[in-house]
């Protein structure tokens, strides 16, 4: 039997405007709405994993203030895991899905008089005519029976074995799409890792100058001039496996001196020996002294699945290239690093009763610059030597010469010790001047290039004893501390710091050294040698400080 506890007579009328917080119902203002249509969308990959309807998913972004449109006056996107923009009359367009995701959304934010209003249209990849994988499903996840796969990004190798699931999505692995971003190109991270191929070394180097680099990323110098005949100078990249079908993007920053224009051999092969290859030669155009992108695109035959790039000089000419890479589709990309392999083996950190234990192939201390390295109640000891509020001690042994590591022991006896707090160093024994050798291949490391004069080092740059050694292509200039420097550097603090210090320039090259000084230039001949003790003094006809430098010491060396 049912009981009745109350009965009410209820009549629910929808108001035809919304009223503000406060206000009767009949003073609101019309509601004012921002409708994406449709708000999903839904891409198809075709069999081989690629997106294959992104131009037919288009979206219609409207406002209203209550049932009547408006044009709002301004529109902006906010993009997750995609690219879209919005065109022409409030048009909605995907351009692109983001590397290895499979869902996402776009945020539209809309004003009007004012006033804002967001929609979110999300999207989602379907991969059924791509993925035949099999998988096992269990209560959280999926175990693949794929036995590994690999996922190139920037370089970096992921193992992956299992597939996981959660509420919203699953994660799954997805082939390389059109407008790729990984770096195929073994060798153009341009560090020693014997991968690229220097042809006539002598002027060929890979050089990382501040003055020259481009952001401070290494480059490869090509410098050739009095060439009597082609030399075809230039640096030739390992053999890459490419895909035939497929569109590669080649691109660099270059920096061309002069109308002398470099070219790239493109080489493609059937074999991994390239033989019976087809070659395409394009030229780079000159930038005249200035760093410029360059990128050329272009198509792999079917059946060619081998790829090699050669970047040089035919004779003469100033050439220098910087970030080059190479990857699949027509658009180039911030550079990455194509050759970070095994990078996070044997690494990892261990924490276990307050103490922290890093294991890695090297081990680096990076800051941003605001705050110093510091080591908290204690001392720091590193690989032999104590580091302690500000002070760098040896730890070498104790009073009576024993050995000891006890840095708080009374009879505790550092042979070195750096002071930098109350400027001073002391130590057993004499402080040995190391030589600093100048070749062909590290010039650019050390002088800058000026292509109306040579090879110029600035004051400071050769500041103890310096050798040259080789063939060089360029006169040489160096400049004494002293004399007022070169490109207008004014180099009298350097002069100051190296009171006292003697600069010995060693000549063993098939190039006179021209050195430059406040009170006399000289040249220094092959198998010469020149030196000077930096010294103060006073300008008689002004009273002020002085860097006359004129008492070369110059002969002839012994070996």
């Amino acid at each position: 039997m049912a009981e009745i506890i109350a009965q009410r007579t209820f009549t629910v009328r929808r108001a035809p405007k919304d009223g503000k917080p406060g206000d009767p119902g009949d003073k609101g203002e019309d509601a004012l709405t921002l409708v994406v249509t449709p708000n999903t969308f839904v891409f198809q990959t075709n069999d081989k994993g690629a997106i294959e309807n992104l131009a037919q998913n288009k979206g219609k972004v409207r406002m209203y203030l209550g049932k009547m449109e408006v044009v709002p006056s301004s529109i902006e996107i906010t993009p997750y895991n995609c690219y879209a923009r919005i065109v022409g009359d409030n048009t909605l367009y995907f351009d692109g899905i983001s590397p290895n995701q499979w869902s996402g959304k776009v945020e539209i934010t809309a004003t009007y008089k004012g006033q804002t209003r967001t929609a979110i249209a999300e999207f989602m990849v379907s991969a059924q005519k791509w993925n035949e994988a099999k998988f096992l499903a269990n209560d959280q996840q999926f175990q693949s029976i794929i036995a590994q796969n690999k996922a190139d990004k920037q370089g970096l190798e992921r193992r992956m074995s299992t597939i996981e699931q959660d509420a919203e999505n699953i994660r799954l692995s997805v082939s390389k799409q059109t407008f790729s971003g990984v770096n195929m190109l073994k060798g153009a991270s341009l560090r020693p890792l014997d991968l690229l191929l220097l042809q006539r070394a002598q002027y060929v180097t890979i050089g990382s100058y501040a003055s020259v680099a481009h952001l401070d990323n290494p480059y490869i110098s090509i410098v050739r001039h009095g060439a009597p005949q082609n030399e075809w100078n230039g640096c030739k990249f390992p053999v890459i496996k490419a895909l035939g079908g497929r569109t590669y993007t080649l691109s660099m920053f270059t920096r061309i001196y002069g109308s002398d224009q470099p070219y790239i051999e493109i080489k493609r092969s059937r074999s991994k020996d390239m033989t019976a290859p087809k070659t395409s030669y394009p030229n780079i155009p000159s930038t005249w002294g200035q760093w410029k992108q360059y990128t050329h695109t272009f198509d792999m035959e079917d059946g060619y699945n081998y790829l090699q790039i050669f970047i040089g000089l035919t004779r003469n000419g100033e050439a220098f290239l910087s970030e080059i890479q190479l990857e699949e589709g027509n658009k180039a990309t911030a550079w990455k690093d194509p050759d970070v392999v095994d990078s996070i083996e044997r690494t990892g950190i261990d924490l276990t009763n307050g103490t922290v234990s890093v294991e890695a192939a090297n081990f680096e201390i990076k800051h941003n610059g605001e705050k110093p390295f510091v080591v908290s109640k204690g001392k720091a000891l590193l690989g032999g030597w104590v580091f302690d509020k500000g002070r760098l001690f040896s730890q070498c042994g104790d009073i009576n010469g024993n050995p000891s590591t006890d840095y708080g022991a009374a009879n505790f006896n550092p042979d070195i010790v750096l002071d930098p707090v109350n400027g001073y160093m002391s130590g057993v024994g004499s402080f040995r001047k190391k030589m600093l050798v100048i070749t062909p291949q590290n010039i650019t490391k050390y002088a800058k290039i000026d292509p109306d004069i040579g090879y110029v080092f600035v004051a400071g740059k050769v500041s103890a004893i310096a050798l040259f050694k080789g063939s060089f292509n360029r006169t040489i200039f160096i400049t004494v501390p002293g004399s007022g420097g070169h490109y207008g550097d004014g180099d009298f603090e350097v002069a100051r710091s190296l009171i006292g210090e003697t600069v010995a320039i060693y000549n063993q090259s098939t190039s006179y050294i021209n050195i430059w000084g406040s009170g006399t230039s000289i040249t220094v001949y092959p198998n010469n040698f020149a030196a000077l003790e930096i010294k103060i003094s006073v300008n008689s006809e002004t009273g002020k400080e002085s860097y006359y430098n004129s008492n070369w010491v110059r002969g002839k060396m012994l070996v």
